[in-house]
């Protein structure tokens, strides 16, 4: 139980530092861009999981 809540306490952290923006642009910048579709899915998925990480925070 202990661990998801650090795992949440992280991600929660990463986002709000601007932390997993830097990872995606550093990824992109290896490896370019493949096509507009992936990227705004994967924005999308970072986008829903700060908002579940902060709605199971608020729940504890």
């Amino acid at each position: 139980m202990l661990t998801v809540t650090l795992f949440i306490l992280a991600a929660n952290l990463m986002n709000s530092g601007q932390i997993s923006q830097k990872l995606i642009n550093f990824s992109l910048a290896i490896v370019g861009r493949r096509n507009d579709f992936e990227i705004v899915t994967l924005e999308k998925a970072l986008q829903a999981q700060t908002v579940l990480n902060a709605k199971s925070l608020e729940n504890l």
